[in-house]
C-alpha cells in the first residue's frame, strides 16, 4: 500500500511542479523594450553625431514614453508630456496642452546635452537617438533617463 501511495505522489507531483515552475518563469519575466536600457540605447545610437545633426534631429515634437530611474526600474509615463523643439531655438514642455516650461535651448559646446533658459526635469542629460526615439540620459550622475518618441 505504501509503495502505491509513493508512486501516486511521484506521478502527480512532477507535472504539478513543472506547471508551478513554468508559471513562475512566465510571470516573473519583464517585457521592456531593449531601448529602456541606456547601454542598449547607446549602441543603437550613432554616438558620432556632430552638433548640427543633433540639433536637426531634435527639432520637432516628442511624446514622453517612460523613465528609467537610477535603480534601473522602468516606469511608464503617467502623464501626457510633450516637448517641442523649434528651429528658432525655442522649446515648450506641455502636459495635456498646458505649458509647464518654455524658453530657449542650445546644444552645449563639445557636448550632447542642452543648455536651457528654463529648467525641465525631462530634458536633463546626454542626448541619444535610436530610430524615432530620443533619450536624455542622466543616470551616469545619479539622475533618471527620460525617453521620448517622435510625434512629428
Amino acid at each position: 500500500m505504501c509503495q502505491l501511495l509513493v508512486r501516486y505522489q511521484n506521478t502527480t507531483m512532477k507535472p504539478a511542479l513543472l506547471i508551478i515552475v513554468a508559471c513562475a518563469l512566465f510571470f516573473s519575466c519583464k517585457k521592456h523594450k531593449t531601448e529602456s536600457n541606456p547601454y542598449a540605447f547607446w549602441t543603437c545610437s550613432a554616438s558620432n553625431y556632430d552638433s548640427a545633426t543633433i540639433v536637426n534631429k531634435l527639432q520637432g515634437s516628442w511624446k514622453w514614453t517612460h523613465v528609467v530611474g537610477g535603480d534601473g526600474k522602468v516606469i511608464n509615463a503617467d502623464k501626457n508630456i510633450t516637448v517641442t523643439f523649434n528651429a528658432d531655438a525655442t522649446f515648450t514642455v506641455k502636459q495635456d496642452n498646458a505649458v509647464l516650461t518654455s524658453g530657449t535651448w542650445k546644444l552645449e559646446s563639445n557636448s550632447t546635452a542642452l543648455t536651457l533658459s528654463a529648467e525641465s526635469p525631462y530634458l536633463y542629460g546626454s542626448i541619444q537617438f535610436c530610430d524615432n526615439q530620443v533619450a536624455f540620459i542622466a543616470s551616469f550622475f545619479d539622475g533618471a533617463n527620460n525617453y521620448f518618441e517622435k510625434i512629428n
